[in-house]
């Protein structure tokens, strides 16, 4: 089974060598988006990594997020297949839609009661480049937001953001995959992580362990076809939260990556 999931990623790597990861967020060159929902503008900084400065909401500020160009993301794929590392994640790079919906969900929850979620810390697994995190320290909804990752470039690019966006969040290396003590949290929040049964199976287990620890909230977004969704909702029911684990309606995705999924647990309704 492990040598299969290592022939799969080397045939996968080696398609994405022709054509690098593409979000309908990644544009290496300065470039305006705008439409009803989301409105941004990105930068380039250097030939690898450009700024995106987004705003899910009119009403709140910017969120300003550093990804990796088309250059940035090719040198990276090539290195993972001259190293061997074909297990190494090379998405997190880039912003995807899963993140801003579930950015958008916390903004939402800014114009309203924010009972049960302030004086508290929100930690993000598998955060990429940063933006829910970024954005809920931003808000202000949280005490202490904690941005974690097991991939080293998509670690510094969340520093590069956390230090553009006022130094207010913290990023630290964490493998959800692995045996290491899950941080304490109030609320836990994951985007768009579950691409494998593995990872689907893992971030089941995190949420478990996160809710009996005392994390009172859980959101999660998948986008359509995650190969990690059946293993993921399937170790949440064995669990016993298939019924208070809510799947918020599936938001329209404008951006052509189709549809998005919300999972959320509340424990302070």
């Amino acid at each position: 089974m492990r040598l299969m999931y290592i022939y799969s990623n080397l045939f996968i790597l080696g398609l994405l060598l022709v054509s690098a990861p593409v979000s309908p967020f990644s544009s290496s060159s300065a470039s305006v988006r705008k439409d009803e929902k989301v409105f941004q503008t990105s930068i380039t900084v250097d030939p690898k990594v450009f700024q995106t400065s987004i705003t899910v909401d009119p009403t709140l500020p910017q969120t300003k997020v550093f990804q990796l160009t088309t250059e940035g993301q090719e040198d990276l794929l090539s290195s993972c297949l001259d190293s061997g590392e074909v297990e190494k994640d090379v998405y997190g790079c880039v912003m995807w839609s899963c993140s801003v919906e579930l950015a958008r969900l916390l903004a939402e929850n800014s114009n309203r009661s924010t009972q049960g979620l302030k004086r508290s810390k929100l930690l993000e697994l598998g955060c990429g480049v940063g933006l829910v995190g970024l954005t809920a320290s931003n808000l202000g909804l949280f005490d202490e937001v904690l941005l974690t990752d097991v991939e080293d470039e998509c670690l510094e690019l969340a520093r590069r953001g956390a230090a553009e966006n006022g130094g207010r969040a913290e990023v630290q290396k964490f493998d959800f995959l692995g045996d290491e003590a899950l941080p304490i949290c109030s609320c836990l929040v994951a985007a768009d992580v579950l691409y494998t049964e593995r990872m689907g199976e893992g971030l089941g287990r995190r949420v478990l362990e996160a809710l009996a620890a005392g994390t009172r909230r859980v959101l999660v977004s998948d986008s359509e076809g995650r190969w990690g969704r059946g293993a993921f909702l399937q170790v949440m029911s064995e669990g016993g939260w298939d019924r208070q684990f809510e799947k918020l309606l599936p938001r329209d995705d404008s951006c052509g990556e189709g549809m998005i999924s919300l999972y959320e647990i509340n424990l302070d309704d």
